[in-house]
């Protein structure tokens, strides 16, 4: 069984949770992965969309790349986040442990 769909939760759960810690109700939603590794480590970059009022989530967005967002048997190796055309992309490059 792959581990896929239980890591997109976890990462769901994770920036939802952290967003909620910084006052911004966000909307989430997974738009893709692509595979990742080198000689050592094996994991995916994960691209989401966030959708929330302007302000919290500019403020969530900016705290985000620091953020701590524990996933079990995984962990979060690169965040980035920005605002295209209106709409907040989110790119983590997460890594299993």
């Amino acid at each position: 069984m792959s581990r896929t769909p239980r890591l997109h939760r976890q990462l769901l759960r994770a920036l939802a949770r952290s967003a909620a810690d910084e006052g911004c109700a966000v909307e989430l939603s997974h738009a893709g992965e692509t595979p990742w590794a080198t000689a050592t480590f094996t994991g995916a970059r994960h691209r989401l969309h966030a959708a929330a009022d302007a302000a919290p989530l500019a403020h969530w967005l900016a705290m985000l790349p620091e953020a701590e967002l524990p996933l079990a048997g995984w962990f979060v190796a690169s965040c980035a986040a920005e605002v295209v055309s209106g709409e907040a992309v989110i790119e983590l490059l997460v890594l299993e442990q």
